[in-house]
């Protein structure tokens, strides 16, 4: 026996159904201007618009808290959302190997370098004052990723500056340094680097760095205050965690006798990882970076040179001693170095061999050996010789002045230069002196060329080597130069098509 169903009558649904139920568009605003600046959860955003209410003796909300959440989940202004960028980007990639290098740094902070010179790992969850890395010094990690191939290099330094961030690229750029040619093929000079605001970019020795191999340096735009820019180097971005996540993971449990030894365990983890099919170019990154038509090199001797070369301006001690590079150097005691006591002059010496300085006095080079300043030790003190400028000094107050005098001297001054004047004219002819022309960098003749669309934007190899030829290895040429190459192709005159030349001309 099966007793049937009672019939059953279907419920009226309600003509707001699966509509929110309304608040008012100020006490919304306020709430949802509160989860987002403060980072407050609904509620407690809730309770502070009312706070404020009841002192400002208005009624408080009786708006239920789950309609107030659905409200903001609505809006995408949910806590969990308020910590994701929604912002829309491109995707863009280079045409070309080499023809743009992301770069950036980060701290390796579970890595330290102990007394010894070798680098061991401490869990940041167990670190406290008491463990062995406790202000020692850390460990950066600076990585270079090639936009196009997608070629990843990676090197541990001591710190963050200006000298590691062009030793890594230095690396990148020599050949063998990574390894051989037929085990590491990426390896030249780029055309651009790109890389954030850090400071290490910016520096004068990074600026002159890139200025010696023409690399133009390319920053992102500033992060805004509620927003960052770090999608836009989002390929190197990437890298940096691909290396930490994988080969930092896998060489935790063991300790390198020095931070070189580091990087050739490095080296080999990103030989193979350059190897194997990337997962969004679906290409192996070294195939993809043999695509390459041509790369710019330079000899080794060419790149020491080049890169190593430093010009500075140095105050000279009492004790003729400069500093360079963290080190004092002892400059000789004779002539004329004894005549520049506490005066500033310049400095040139080479960074990768710096057995000989060049110190300019009076526009004539004095190249000496570089050698460290020693301290006289206590007891065998040596008299230094005396510059003549103290020996003309000593002179000049033994001299008996005393039968010039001096009473009345004001009254001479000031009747010695009394002369008229004849009357200006109001209007003064003023002419210009044409002789002084005006000078454009690089920069600003490619923006100039580009404005009036004679090259293309970004330059093609065609159009930057024939912005050289118009340099002519200067950095800056006369207006009336620009001027005139403008008005010869506009014109239509010889090579009339914009910026297209003979390659190997100039």
């Amino acid at each position: 026996y099966r007793q049937s169903a009672p019939e059953t009558t279907e419920r009226k649904r309600r003509s707001d159904a699966g509509s929110l139920k309304a608040v008012e568009a100020d006490a919304l605003a306020d709430i949802a201007a509160l989860t987002v600046q403060q980072d407050l959860t609904a509620e407690l955003a809730l309770k502070i618009v009312n706070y404020n209410r009841d002192l400002a003796g208005q009624e408080p909300y009786t708006v239920h808290l789950e309609t107030v959440r659905r409200h903001l989940r609505q809006m995408g202004l949910s806590r969990a959302d308020n910590k994701i960028d929604h912002r829309v980007h491109r995707r863009w990639e280079a045409p070309y190997p080499a023809y743009l290098w992301q770069m950036d740094s980060t701290v390796a902070a579970s890595y330290y370098i102990d007394s010894d010179d070798s680098v061991g790992y401490e869990s940041p969850v167990l670190r406290g004052k008491n463990k062995a890395g406790n202000g020692k010094p850390r460990v950066w990690l600076i990585t270079l990723v090639d936009d196009y191939s997608r070629v990843i290099w990676g090197c541990y330094q001591a710190g963050n500056n200006a000298t590691t961030w062009m030793d890594t690229l230095r690396r990148a750029m020599r050949k063998g340094e990574f390894g051989e040619p037929d085990v590491w093929p990426a390896f030249g000079i780029p055309e651009r680097i790109y890389s954030d605001q850090d400071q290490a970019l910016k520096a004068t020795e990074s600026v002159d760095f890139l200025a010696a191999l023409e690399i133009e340096r390319m920053l992102a735009l500033p992060s805004e205050e509620h927003f960052t820019n770090a999608q836009a180097k989002g390929k190197v971005e990437r890298a940096q965690g691909f290396i930490i996540h994988s080969f930092e993971a896998i060489t935790r449990g063991r300790r390198f006798s020095s931070l070189g030894a580091m990087n050739e365990a490095l080296y080999s983890f990103l030989r193979v990882a350059n190897n194997r099919v990337h997962g969004e170019t679906k290409a192996v990154p070294f195939e993809r970076w043999l695509e390459a038509d041509h790369i710019r090199m330079l000899p080794e001797a060419e790149i020491v040179r080049r890169l190593s070369a430093r010009s500075v301006q140095r105050r000279i001690s009492p004790d003729l001693a400069i500093t360079l590079e963290g080190k004092t150097y002892q400059l000789p005691h004779r002539e004329p170095f004894m005549d520049y006591v506490k005066k500033t002059v310049t400095v040139r010496y080479h960074r990768a061999d710096l057995s000989k300085i060049t110190v300019l006095l009076d526009n004539r080079a004095h190249e000496i050996d570089a050698v460290e300043a020693v301290p006289d030790m206590a007891g065998e003190f040596r008299a230094p010789p005396v510059p003549a400028s103290v020996e003309m000094k000593k002179l000049l107050l033994e001299r008996d002045v005393t039968g010039l005098k001096t009473d009345g001297v004001f009254e001479y001054w000031a009747g010695e230069d009394e002369r008229s004047y004849p009357i200006r004219p109001v209007e003064v002819d003023i002419r210009i002196d044409s002789s002084q022309q005006l000078m454009i960098r690089r920069g600003k003749v490619i923006s100039r060329l580009q404005a009036i669309k004679l090259i293309a934007t970004p330059p093609t190899p065609d159009d930057r080597e024939a912005i050289s030829a118009l340099m002519a290895g200067r950095s800056e040429i006369p207006e009336t130069d620009l001027s005139q190459f403008i008005t010869d192709r506009e014109d239509g005159g010889a090579d009339s098509a914009p910026l297209r030349i003979v390659r190997g001309s100039k």
